[in-house]
């Protein structure tokens, strides 16, 4: 089953059709509920912290009673790595502007 640009199978997916949901990041980090999944792979990323976060909660959420495992697929010698990267320092900036904000 599909949520994309193309394809919006996910009302039938949350209802109990179909085993797996392969879902764009961008349409899978807002408003849907994937407590019915406990896997998520990965196999592309962006350059939105926030995007990247929100995606992964979806799965990870109040509500969710399985434990949950998230796979993150990266081909060497391409632009992911990269991307990680990227996300990773993304991250590690605002953790430390909100260390520096609460020290004040």
């Amino acid at each position: 089953m599909e949520v994309s640009g193309k394809a919006d199978d996910y009302q039938a997916w949350k209802g109990g059709q179909g085993q797996a949901l392969v879902i764009q990041m961008d349409s899978g980090s807002e408003g849907v509920d994937l407590t019915r999944a406990r896997i998520g792979v990965y196999y592309s990323v962006g350059y939105s912290l926030g995007t990247f976060d929100q995606s992964m909660a979806r799965i990870r959420r109040p509500g969710q009673t399985k434990i949950c495992s998230l796979y993150h697929l990266m081909a060497r010698e391409t632009v992911d790595p990269m991307m990680y990267r990227a996300i990773r320092e993304r991250r590690n900036l605002i953790e430390s502007i909100v260390k520096r904000g609460k020290a004040a």
